[in-house]
């Protein structure tokens, strides 16, 4: 983790304000530079965040619902795009790709596409989407599904089991073997 919130830093120093890479990232240079030569104004740890009628507030607002931090983001009129440094195992999330595609397009109602981007740093490999206006609303309504179900169970204190390969490795109902909806046993 330390060595994430390093190269993280370093990436952000290099492209916000010039700060040369130290040795060990120089590998990055390339990166920094294509990011830089790019069109458009560069934006580093930029902080969005919505109120839950998804309107543009204050990080730290009473009415803040949702919260975003973009690692990298070059906004050129009506394109912008963002990118997110991972220094782990690739693993495609795609949710939190169009979340930030949605934000940025709420936040800066002049971007009309935006591409978001997983910057896999260690093994040199780039996931990207790209998301248009027009399919804002549609966009909205698939993230916001999850919210939804969250606040229905937290009203009416009813927790349905959802079992994934994914997840029920990691619940404790599925570890005391107790889950008659578990996808698999977990065998810890």
């Amino acid at each position: 983790m330390a060595e994430g919130k390093a190269v993280h830093k370093a990436l952000e120093l290099r492209i916000a304000d010039g700060t040369p890479l130290p040795p060990q990232y120089h590998k990055y240079e390339p990166l920094a530079l294509g990011i830089l030569r790019t069109p458009g104004r560069a934006l580093t740890e930029s902080q969005m965040t919505l109120t839950q009628s998804l309107t543009p507030t204050g990080w730290f607002a009473k009415d803040a619902w949702c919260r975003v931090m973009v690692d990298v983001m070059k906004i050129n009129g009506a394109n912008a795009w963002a990118g997110d440094w991972k220094t782990g195992k690739v693993k495609l999330d795609e949710h939190q790709l169009e979340l930030t595609a949605a934000v940025i397009m709420t936040q800066y109602t002049e971007v009309q596409t935006v591409a978001t981007s997983f910057i896999w740093l260690r093994d040199s490999i780039l996931d990207s989407r790209t998301y248009h206006r027009d399919g804002l609303a549609k966009l909205w309504d698939r993230l916001l599904v999850v919210p939804a179900q969250i606040q229905e169970s937290a009203a009416t204190n009813n927790w349905p089991a959802n079992p994934s390969k994914r997840h029920c490795g990691y619940c404790p109902v599925n570890g005391l073997g107790k889950c008659a909806k578990a996808a698999a046993p977990f065998r810890g």
